[in-house]
């Protein structure tokens, strides 16, 4: 989205340009999850490997634990009494 901007615009207007509107959802991918806003922007991934040893060796999160944590960062505006 592309917004033309006056000189004297206010910080504020500028501010929430920037949110993030919830809700928050997460959406599986092959290797994980993603965090999506109520606009379609991803917000953040979380890589998760199957096989819980293959996880440990390399010091990496299950598939588990990755879905897990984008639950609780999608829960964040809730959270923060900012959900609708």
């Amino acid at each position: 989205m592309l917004v033309k901007m006056r000189r004297n615009t206010d910080v504020r207007t500028l501010l929430a340009m920037r949110r993030f509107p919830p809700p928050w959802t997460v959406e599986a991918l092959d290797g994980g999850f993603k965090i999506v806003d109520a606009n379609g922007q991803v917000l953040a991934y979380v890589y998760g490997l199957d096989d819980s040893r293959d996880a440990r060796i390399a010091k990496a999160l299950t598939r588990d634990e990755a879905r897990r944590i984008a639950s609780n960062i999608a829960k964040l505006p809730n959270l923060l009494g900012k959900g609708s």
